[in-house]
């Protein structure tokens, strides 16, 4: 829409240039009418060059996708071996990609087109069969949503303002069961809010998480009817309450990985039934992780070695038990490293444009 609209008014600068040319040229009358007709054509030509290449210029910008100088990262599967990758860039744009466990391949970076001003924060969902739902909060508080259906990109829509919690500034998003979604966001002043939607239903009114002290949010699934909600308090402890039997429980602290950790932002994922991590990135670059499996107590926090200082995680399952974990590092540049039940973690890896 809005490379359409820098188009027209290319075209229409043009134009009215070259009629000005036209005009010149007849009250000069200086020339022969052949010369003139070749003088004015070249004028339209040089004026179309200019116009052209300004319009190429735009078009680079918006359809040079890469993945550098990225700033927050979200993922999202199926659990057939394909992970969804949405990021955004220090220049607000938002980029998608796609892994495949089979091959450990990367598809092409692809400009996602978001219509926004600047893209500031980014979640990913599966919220059925061969769809994946992407919501993008903007520089102005905004939220925005898309999804990919196989091949099918559907349109940018705005999700009505949030009313509650001012400017967004953090996200993410869950599927609790078929046919739903819900959404997180923590306002500017740290409050985080609530709504959900069902298919062929409009969206819930945003509902108090009763948290008014938030950095960041995550969520996970571990079993049906069972939802988890993750955030980065102010001081960098992570919380979390959880919804079984229809009600959501209190808050309770899983507190930080010690040694002067304090996070500043997280993902969560199920790699399979009964099953949830919580990956933690310090406000030093450090990265953590512990996790919940079936009906033992959480474990400890670990700390995962790295190379890079990082600034955002997420991480996501491609099917049972193998799981993705993605990283952006201070510099912007992605990393990855992959976990099987059978080597376990893989050592970091660089993910390139090529």
């Amino acid at each position: 829409m809005v490379r359409s609209r820098r188009m027209t008014l290319v075209f229409v600068l043009v134009v009215a240039l070259a009629l000005v040319a036209l005009g010149v040229s007849v009250v000069l009358g200086g020339l022969g009418q052949a010369d003139q007709l070749a003088s004015v054509i070249g004028v339209l030509v040089g004026f179309a060059g200019i116009g052209f290449s300004t319009f190429g210029a735009e078009r680079g910008r918006s359809s040079g996708a890469h993945l550098r100088g990225i700033r927050r990262v979200a993922v999202a599967s199926e659990g057939t071996g394909i992970l969804h990758l949405f990021a955004v860039t220090r220049h607000g744009l938002v980029v998608r990609r796609s892994y495949r466990q089979g091959t450990g391949t990367w598809s092409d970076p692809v400009d996602a087109q978001f219509p926004g001003r600047r893209a500031r924060d980014v979640a990913a969902v599966a919220t059925g069969h061969d769809r994946i739902e992407c919501f993008v909060a903007d520089r102005d508080g905004r939220l925005w949503s898309t999804a990919v259906e196989g091949d099918h990109v559907l349109p940018w829509r705005q999700l009505d303002p949030t009313r509650h919690s001012g400017a967004v500034v953090a996200i993410d998003a869950m599927s609790g069961w078929a046919r739903h979604r819900e959404l997180y966001a923590v306002g500017h002043d740290g409050a985080l809010q609530h709504r959900w939607k069902w298919d062929g239903q409009p969206w819930s009114a945003w509902h108090a998480a009763h948290r008014n002290d938030c950095r960041d949010v995550a969520l996970s699934v571990p079993t049906k009817d069972h939802m988890e909600c993750f955030v980065i308090d102010r001081d960098g402890q992570v919380q979390h309450r959880w919804y079984r039997d229809e009600r959501w429980s209190d808050w309770q602290p899983l507190h930080d990985p010690g040694d002067g950790f304090a996070g500043v932002a997280l993902s969560a994922v199920n790699g399979s039934d009964r099953h949830q991590e919580v990956f933690v990135v310090g406000a030093g670059g450090e990265l953590a992780h512990r996790w919940h499996w079936r009906d033992e107590g959480w474990d400890r926090w670990h700390r995962i070695e790295h190379s890079d200082e990082f600034v955002d995680v997420a991480v996501g399952a491609t099917s049972p038990m193998r799981m993705e974990c993605l990283a952006v590092g201070a510099s912007g540049m992605l990393w990855q490293r992959s976990y099987n039940p059978s080597d376990g973690w893989s050592t970091w890896r660089q993910v390139r444009d090529d």
